[in-house]
Formats: structure tokens, sequence, C-alpha cells
């Protein structure tokens, strides 16, 4: 048979020396290549980019002295986004809450809930207003920031106001110029304190501290308050836990602890599967000597924290308690409950489980794979989502052998994508746009403000990155720079670039790093702040990147994709599902939030009240990422008895993703309820194939075993119970995205060998079997050598000469399949035989290329040859090789060679 280059089995990421420098582009000048991808350089025609609420383009709001992207996407955006106004909406810092003015930085402290009809919030209200006596700004401006700080600034004339504030810092540090600082209340003020410049006050029940340098003053007229502040330009004012006096002294010894940046740094441990994620604050000593800070943690911070002790004072916010901590950096310690292709496959004789059906369903994907896409809506959405229903058929079709149906959703996977990634002269749609203004990636068609607001890019950008690293499992080649991997790597970095020195693309755009979770407005013009509401349509980018990571060897995108994943699985535990009851508050009604808010969370969705749909927005799409879902199966119990009490009774729509949600906890239910509903459509990122192979894997290998961890990330513990006599079954499941056989242990002491690009359990699931210990005798022989070269419509013979430029796809067949085999690729050179020659004379220098391939599962050794150049001669010749460590040289079989032309 002849190999597809999208047909080839797992394990060729063979290292491959390139012979070639690049061609010339061919493209028109208003694209950019980047491998053999491109992206425009320019919207195309009707292509809309950031926009305020009237359509006009905008630019984004910041400081003459500010280099680098705009960080969209943040909790302050609505700042540096002018979408509605010149200044901003409520930007929610917890404990802070704070608002920009003509006239200064309005402050409040949100801390008591409010139920609402949808949900809950803590409504913000303006206690205090910093600002320059004359002030009157057209303007505020983003001046500076780091990872979770900005330094918001207002110029008038003389006149200037800069004030920095963040996540989790109870105080909002000011300089003025031009003119004396005020403190406008927003009613009068119980003044429990004023002296030496020193300000203990309280309003509407809310306690705060300003802090002057020494030898200011603090002057009162009404409930405006000034100072020169000695002419020394700064000040700080504190949001304070209580009115303890102790605690007002606490405050003042730390509030000329300056904050001149914010950074986030993390690291993988494979051994223990720990995510270590260090918070650090750098400050000056602005007065005095002190320069640790203190700081407001997130309940999920607090819970997680590694060798320090939160105080005992806290602010109220929408997570939760927020408690203090003393010093400048601290360390939270997260497990990673690891991400999988897919699910491990069904075993043979489970109940119910029709093997033939599920194959029916798949050939139905594999014939129409796009078929669920709505006419017209041809976005990065929509198709993103298909992409993701697609490839998440892939794995299934590897683990019934149906290489059939597996390549003809990789060969759709992959010409879509290079559809995509692709700017072709005169395209207008299916393609990306760098937009150079505010440092984006824009795809056209967009849908849901993705290209004027910048929403969502996480959302949809997502479910390419699933399907780029589905074909990079089964063709690496595809998957490097010089191909399509720059591209698929330019959607990642306009998502979460983590390079700071990359000043193309703010960094992590999308993700908060102090609160642990994606934000979706692109400008968070909102007086609720900014908001999310697909939490696991995050993750799933996040599971997609640590998958993508793990294909091409990255360890760094790998890490960065564990780093989101695991954060935002501990912070989702506290903002959308509360598992710990700590904190939804006391008024809320639910067990589940949708729509988390700044200033709250909502049980409602951005289109519809359906419960079905406010609960499935959280869960969908369901993939090998989506196991941090299960960790509680209490919770999920819950989660799904709040859906039925809200829908007044079983779900009807988005059954597919309700049940597997479902069978988390309860697989018997889930299929109960599956099974009932035969005629169901499946939901559009969803298929038949894939819910019925989640649903029976589960019911198969049961409920995610968190306490059992992995030596590689790729990998996941089920536990099921073992029948009526007690105890349970683990089932150990693990993927290999490397090239070679690897053993991967398990924290409980069990070690899986697992073969390239193959996903292995220890419930009889291995294919192919570990390769055999060296042979005494004679191995066999190669019985079969096949060259084919396969451009992107069809697959060609030996027989037919190669156009220069491309890769060479190789498959040999042994009689010992299992032994190990290498190739050898030199230029031909008539009747000498390879082994005889002295390639180092050759003028180009390159001895001849011997590499070692991966098997599959028909007993095929396949490799990626290099690509060919100019410098190649006119003729390739190739031999292959049995190995075995006990015969000479190492050798103990060689084929006839075989040579093709090159033209």
């Amino acid at each position: 048979m002849t190999i597809r280059r999208l047909g080839i089995v797992a394990g060729l990421a063979v290292a491959l020396p390139v012979f070639v420098t690049g061609a010339e582009s061919s493209l028109p000048a208003q694209s950019q290549p980047e491998g053999r991808g491109s992206y425009a350089l320019s919207p195309p025609a009707g292509g809309a980019t950031p926009s305020d609420a009237s359509g006009r383009a905008v630019a984004p709001r910041v400081g003459p002295s500010v280099t680098g992207a705009a960080p969209t996407n943040d909790w302050w955006s609505s700042l540096i986004f002018p979408r509605a106004n010149a200044f901003s909406e409520v930007m929610h810092a917890h404990p802070f809450a704070a608002e920009a003015h003509a006239d200064g930085l309005a402050l409040g402290h949100a801390n008591t809930a409010v139920a609402t009809a949808g949900g809950y919030d803590l409504p913000w209200t303006e206690d205090l207003r910093v600002r320059v006596a004359g002030l009157r700004s057209g303007a505020a401006v983003a001046d500076a920031w780091s990872d979770w700080t900005v330094t918001a600034a207002w110029r008038d004339g003389p006149r200037t106001l800069r004030a920095t504030l963040g996540h989790g810092l109870p105080y909002v540090q000011c300089e003025v110029a031009g003119g004396r600082a005020q403190i406008a209340f927003a009613s009068a003020p119980i003044v429990r304190s004023n002296v030496g410049g020193v300000l203990f006050v309280d309003i509407r029940g809310r306690s705060y501290g300003l802090f002057a340098p020494g030898g200011a003053v603090w002057n009162r007229t009404g409930n405006l308050f000034d100072s020169d502040l000695a002419g020394l330009g700064f000040f700080s004012v504190a949001v304070l836990p209580d009115r303890q006096p102790a605690t007002f002294q606490l405050f003042q010894d730390h509030a000329f602890a300056w904050i001149t940046d914010t950074r986030v740094a993390w690291s993988y441990d494979e051994t223990t599967a720990r995510l270590d994620t260090l918070h650090t604050v750098s400050t000056q000593a602005r007065q005095g000597t002190e320069t640790r800070t203190l700081l407001a943690l997130y309940p999920f911070q607090a819970r997680n924290l590694l060798g320090a002790v939160p105080r005992t004072e806290s602010y109220a916010s929408p997570r939760g308690a927020m408690p203090l901590l003393i010093g400048n950096t601290f360390t939270t310690r997260l497990p990673f409950d690891g991400v999988l292709p897919g699910l491990p496959p069904v075993p043979v004789g489970t109940p119910g489980f029709d093997r033939r059906r599920l194959e029916i369903a798949l050939e139905a994907v594999a014939d129409q794979p796009w078929q669920q896409i709505v006419p017209g809506n041809l976005d990065t959405y929509w198709t993103g989502k298909a992409l993701g229903r697609a490839a998440a058929l892939v794995e299934i079709a590897q683990q019934l052998g149906r290489a059939d149906l597996r390549d003809r959703l990789l060969l759709a996977l992959r010409n879509r994508l290079e559809d995509w990634l692709t700017a072709d002269p005169g395209e207008t749609d299916a393609l990306f746009h760098l937009e150079p203004t505010w440092g984006t990636v824009i795809g056209y068609p967009a849908s849901f403000g993705a290209d004027r607001e910048l929403n969502d890019h996480h959302f949809h950008y997502g479910y390419f990155l699933q399907a780029a690293a589905t074909v990079a499992r089964f063709d690496p080649v595809w998957a490097e720079a010089q191909e399509f991997g720059g591209m698929v790597e330019l959607l990642v970095k306009d998502v979460a670039n983590a390079d700071r020195g990359d000043l193309r693309f703010p960094f992590l755009r999308c993700f908060d790093p102090y609160a642990g979770h994606s934000w979706a407005s692109g400008h968070a013009a909102f007086r609720r702040g900014n908001n999310e509401e697909s939490s696991s349509e995050a993750q799933n980018f996040a599971s997609a990147l640590v998958l993508w990571g793990a294909e091409t060897g990255d360890r760094g995108w790998r890490d960065l994709g564990i780093y989101l994943h695991a954060t935002a699985a501990a912070s989702i535990r506290d903002a959308w599902f509360d598992t710990t009851g700590s904190g939804f508050p006391a008024t809320y009604p639910q067990d589940h939030a949708s729509i988390v808010w700044g200033d709250g969370a909502a049980y409602s969705t951005w289109w519809t009240n359906n419960p079905e749909e406010i609960h499935g927005i959280t869960f969908l799409p369901l993939t090998g990422g989506s196991l941090y879902l299960g960790r509680d199966p209490a919770y999920v119990l819950r989660n799904h008895a709040n859906l039925v009490r809200s829908n007044g009774g079983p779900a009807n729509e988005w059954l597919d993703i309700i049940s597997g949600y479902l069978a988390f906890a309860d697989p018997a239910a889930a299929l109960a309820q599956w099974n009932a509903r035969p005629g169901y459509v499946s939901e559009a990122g969803e298929s038949r194939a894939h819910t019925e192979h989640w649903l029976y894997s589960l019911s198969a290998h049961g409920q995610l075993e968190p306490g059992v961890t992995a030596s590689v990330p790729t990998a996941a513990v089920f536990r099921k119970a073992a029948g009526s006599g007690g105890g349970s079954v683990l089932t150990h499941v693990a993927y290999n995205p490397e090239p070679r056989w690897r053993a991967v242990r398990f924290s409980d002491g069990v070690v899986l060998r697992v073969p390239p690009k193959a996903m292995a359990t220890d419930r009889g699931h291995v294919a192919p079997p570990p390769p055999p210990a060296p042979a005494t005798g004679p191995v066999g022989h190669v019985v079969s050598t096949e060259v084919v070269y396969c451009p992107r419509t069809a697959c060609l013979t030996a027989a037919t000469p190669v156009p220069l430029g491309q890769v060479l796809y190789l498959r040999l067949r042994s009689a010992r399949p299992a032994a190990p085999m290498a190739l050898l690729l030199a230029p031909a050179l008539g009747p000498t035989p390879l082994a005889d020659f002295d390639y180092s004379a050759l003028w180009w220098g390159v001895p001849p290329l011997a590499v070692q391939g991966t098997t599959n599962n028909a007993g095929d050794w396949l490799f990626t040859a290099p690509v060919l150049s100019q410098r190649f001669p006119g003729s390739i010749h190739l031999e292959a090789y049995l190995l075995d460590a006990g015969a000479p040289n190492g050798i103990a079989h060689r084929s006839n060679p075989l040579t093709m032309t090159v033209r």
C-alpha cells in the first residue's frame, strides 16, 4: 500500500538534517511567510480591527514611554482600550476597586455580597477619590504595567497624577506633581487619627489609611483632605481589613515599600507531577528601610501556599476571604491531573459496548468531517469547534485499528489547518492577520467580537491548537517551524506569550497570573469588570498546548500549558464550582456559576438562561484535557443535581456534554440517559462516536484517581469498584509523545512501558508489544522496502521523479518488526555499496545519514528522510539495516539498495 503523508502512524519524530535554506516566497507583498504558512499584513476587505463602540478603529491608550504590545483581556484593560470613554470602567483589583475619571482615580472596597436574579455580585461604590488640585485631564492612560499591576497616569499641563494598583495589593501608590494632593471622600468620613501626614478614617463601614511622607500634613475642608506631601510628591492609600489600631499600625509600617514590578515564574516537577509557581513583588523603600509589602491572597493561593502562613486578617472578595501575607514572594504548589489525547480504550467485554456501532459512528464523521458547520458560520469559532470534533476522533480510530479512518480524519484536519494558516493572494477568508498596533493575531471571518473587541481568542485558537497537536503526533515534520509549526505558535503567542523578549505580543494576554484564570473580554469595558464564561474552553487551549509541546519536544510550551491548566483548575474549583463551599456567598442558591465577573458571578450565559447550557458551557469540549472536572466526584453529583433542579427535570439539550460530565461520577446513570435518546443530534463540537467512546471508557475504568501521579504529564489513573466483594481496581494510563519507548513510573510503584507516540494501559491495551531482548542467532531479514513521496494531493511511488524541496516518507517491512531497524540515506554513486564507500571525501561534507525509526501496528518501520535540495545529485540511494547488538558492527542484515530520482 502507499502511505499518505498524514497516514503515517505514530513515531516519526526523527532528528534529521535539513539540506536547504528555503526558497524565495512568491507570496504577495501584503502577506508575510512563516515557514510554509503565512499571515496577512493587513485585514481582508471588510475585515475589522480593534474599534470603539461606534466602530471607529482605535489604538491602545498608553503613556509616551511605553513599549511592547497592549495587555488586553486583563482585569484593567478598560483603561488601555478606548472602547466607550476616555478613562476606564470599574477595575476590580481585589481588595480595591477603582475607576478613572477626568480629575483622578475613584477608589472603594466591595465587601458585601448581594444576590441578583441571575447570580451575585459585590457591588462597588466610590468611597474616595485621589486627585491633584486643578487637574482636569482629557484622558487617563496606562503608563506602565507588570504581571498583575498597572500604573494609570493623568496629565494636564504641569499637573500630573500616577497611581499604581494591582491584584492582591491593599495599597494604591500615588505620585503627584504640579499641585497639592487631594483625597475627596464621597461622604463625611469618621476620622480616627490624623497625625503627621498619617490619616486613619472610616467611611460606610470600611476603614482606610492615608500615608504621606514624614513632615507632611493632611488638611481638612469638609470631606476634602489635601497635602503638599512635604514637597516629596508621593503617598499611599490602603484599604484595611479591619479597624483595629494594631492593623492600622501594620499598614503604616509597610506603606512605603514601593512596588516597582510584579512577576510570575513556574516550574513543573515530572517526578512528583507538581507545579510550583513563584510570585515575586519587587519593591524599593521610598521612606525608611522597610521593603516588605503586604499582599492579599486569593483562597486557592492561600490553600496551596508553600512554606508560608497567612495572617488572620482577611478581606471579603467575590472569590471568598482573602487573607493577608507579609512579604514580597510566595510560592504555590499545585497538583497536575494530567492530559491525554483521549480516554483509554474500551476493553473487550464492557457491558453494553458495541464496537461496530462505534465504528459506524466514526465512519460518519470521517466521511463528512465538517458537516456540522452551519453555512455562513465559517469563522474562527465554529471552524475551531469542527476541528476539535474531528481531532477528538483520531485517537479513537487509532485504538480501533482503523488506520483508514484515522488517515482520512488527519488529512481533513491538515488540509483545513493549512488553508487557515496560509494567506494566499486574493484570499478574503480563512486567514490570519498580524495586527501590529495591538500586537494580536486576528482570524477572518471573526465572530463574538474576536476582531473589534479582541474577545475569546483563547477559546477559538484552542481548537486550532488541539487539531494541530493531533496532526503533529502523526506528522512531526508538519509541525516544524519551517513547515506550519511557526504559524501555529504564532496563534499560541497571541493568546499566551511567555517570551518576555518578544514585544510583538503582551505577556500571557488572556491569562491572569494572580487570579489564576483567563479573562474573555479584550476591552473589559463593563461596570462589573472583565468576565470569563467558558472556563472549560480556556482549559482546552491549555491542554492542547501541553500536547503540542509534548509532540514537538518543546518543554517550554508543554510546561506553559501545564502552568495554565493546573492553575486554572485550582481557581475554577473556587470561582465557577466552589467545591470547598467557601467561595460563593450564602445568599447565592446555586452550586455552579457559568460567568465569572470581576465583582461576582452569574448563573446564565450570554445567549440563554437554559440550565443545560449554563452548566454545559463550563464542561465543553470534553477531551483528554478535561480530567480536572472529575477530581471531585461528589461535587460532580452536586453540580448535576443543581442542573436537574434548575431545569425542572433531566437534561434535554446538550445531552452528550451533560452525560459526559456526569460520567466522571456516575457512568451508569450517564449511559442510561444517553442510551434513552438514540435520535439525539450531537452538540456542534461533539459526535456520537466520541460520546459513545467517552461514556463506555469511563464505565469500564471508573473515576479519576488524583492521588496517584505519573512521571509524564500525559498520564492518568482511574479507580473502579471491584464489585460486591469490596475493594477497587486501578487502571494506569499513559501516552508517550516521544519517538522512542519510555518507561512511565506511577507514584504507587506501577511502571508502564509505552511505545512511541502511543497510549498504553495496564489492562492489556499495549500495542505493539515491547521489543524482545537481542537475539543470539539470525534475526530475520528485510522483506520489502517502499519509498513514498506525498505532496498535498496524492502519493507517488519511487518510480515517479521526486520534485526538489520535498520531504520523503519511507516505509520498510521486516520479518522481525519488533527488532530495531535503521535507515541509511546517501547520494547514489553507481554500483558502489554504501557500506564500502568513504563518504568523508564527498564535496558537501555530509556522511550517509543513519536514523532509527519506529514501528506501527502493522509491523512497518517508518522514517522521515531529509528535505531535498539543489546540493543533492540526481539520485538518492537507500539501504535498510536490521540491528542486533550481538552481530558484527551491530548489523544483522542489510537490505538490497534502492535508488530514486530527484528532479
